[in-house]
């Protein structure tokens, strides 16, 4: 008998070690699943004002049959959004706060942040809408519904500085803040651009954190970061083990997350887009400014000049932007941004963004191959808009979020919504943006 208890409690040992291990990689795994969607259903809910019904029928397909079991659950009095699979795996929160809309990975709470209230000047576009235009851009929204390719909820057409074509999907319209995806990445070169016109940062500026000092990435500059050429592992591949999920939808502070990341290759030599290195930027710009500069930094030097109204940039849960992903703002305000490019950085008397950093920005990377430049795509050599000509650049997102800046029509293109399989951006949504440049 001895004999038997001592063969079967090393088992029993070494199999509950293993469940345990099974059990916390499940756990992990469905924690990113957990996290994504208790985000997003906080965003469009809290922050587009869309409802929970609508959102879960419109919002989770075609991601993972594993999303169809988790469990979720909305507090509209106290503006968290929780859930699990079967009760136990994968728990995760987000926290819906008014001026930083919803923070994933919230379990654990969230550190105050000192956001300033929106006081945007005046601003309205004019409307000059022209039927060939308009007729182009309805064609596009199209259908909506759960079975369609497409799924446009805002397509918008400036020309001049003036809407010559707008329309939106069922359920949306020009009131409603739709989420920016990696056009975030345009939003916080922007924000780098402020500080460097002001003297506050240097674009070849090299030992960036300390933990860095003391190896070869105290080499890295910041025109690295903007160029998406640091040299860091930190690759941007989405599924639920990858560097991007995990930092966006489980850990809590997306800076240090990035910081921690190894080198893999020298700095200025190899192109690698990744969220990773944003998050990095936005993490310099509050090391740089303290907190209380940091938080006001958006409002105050981008978003309230434009007299963009509607425009949430949402935080971790350490307090940081997210500035690789997480805006919220209408199709309008979207087009703001694309409209102070084509003006050269000013906007009505005051110069936003300097010349020179309007021209940094949308100046090619060789290592990309020439189609990225400082957090912006260029279309000369990306071939993503065949139709349209070389000169365009774009602020791009994740499921074809777009706004499309074309200098030679003195016209930008705002493109919001979802493009999943079976839907071929190429054949669904790219021949619209060509159709509508012909007829400019």
């Amino acid at each position: 008998m001895k004999y038997i208890k001592y063969i079967f409690l090393p088992a029993f040992i070494i199999a509950s070690i293993a469940g345990l291990i099974v059990f916390r990689n499940l756990d992990a795994r469905a924690e990113i699943y957990v996290g994504y969607m208790t985000k997003i259903m906080c965003s469009e809910h809290f922050v587009a004002g869309r409802n929970v019904e609508d959102i879960r029928a419109q919002d989770f397909f075609g991601i993972d049959p594993a999303v169809e079991r988790i469990n979720i659950s909305v507090d509209s009095s106290s503006g968290k959004v929780t859930g699990n699979v079967f009760g136990v795996l994968g728990r995760s929160a987000a926290q819906y706060r008014a001026d930083a809309g919803c923070t994933p990975a919230a379990r654990g709470g969230v550190e105050p942040v000192k956001i300033p209230k929106p006081d945007p000047l005046p601003h309205r576009f004019e409307e000059y809408i022209r039927p060939d235009i308009q007729a182009i851009v309805d064609a596009a929204i199209g259908d909506t519904g759960p079975e369609a390719a497409n799924r446009t909820r805002a397509l918008l057409v400036l020309q001049d500085g003036k809407i010559v074509g707008e329309a939106y999907g069922n359920g949306f319209d020009k009131h409603i803040p739709m989420q920016s995806w990696s056009m975030a990445k345009t939003v916080t070169a922007m924000l780098v651009g402020v500080l460097i016109d002001d003297g506050r940062l240097d674009i070849h500026r090299q030992n960036l954190f300390r933990e860095w000092t003391d190896d070869d990435r105290v080499n890295i500059q910041l025109n690295h970061l903007l160029r998406m050429e640091s040299g860091l592992d930190a690759h941007e591949v989405y599924d639920a083990t990858s560097d991007v999920v995990q930092m966006l939808f489980r850990d809590r502070n997306t800076g240090t997350f990035a910081i921690n990341k190894p080198l893999e290759s020298q700095p200025g030599e190899v192109f690698e887009y990744s969220s990773a290195t944003t998050s990095l930027i936005s993490h310099l710009l509050r090391q740089t400014l303290g907190d209380n500069a940091y938080q006001a930094l958006p409002q105050k030097a981008l978003f309230d000049p434009l007299g963009m109204s509607s425009t949430v940039f949402e935080t971790d849960a350490s307090g940081n932007f997210i500035g690789s992903s997480f805006i919220y703002a209408t199709a309008r305000d979207y087009a703001r941004l694309g409209q102070l490019y084509l003006n050269g950085g000013t906007w009505g008397d005051r110069q936003i963004l300097s010349e020179d950093w309007i021209e940094y920005t949308t100046t090619p990377t060789e290592a990309s191959n020439g189609h990225y430049a400082g957090h912006i795509w260029i279309n000369a050599r990306s071939g993503e808009f065949p139709g349209l000509p070389e000169t365009t650049y774009y602020f791009a997102g994740h499921e074809q979020q777009y706004v499309i800046v074309i200098p030679d029509r003195d016209a930008v293109i705002v493109r919001l919504g979802i493009t999943r399989p079976p839907a071929d951006p190429d054949r669904d949504l790219h021949p619209y943006f060509a159709r509508i440049y012909a007829a400019l």
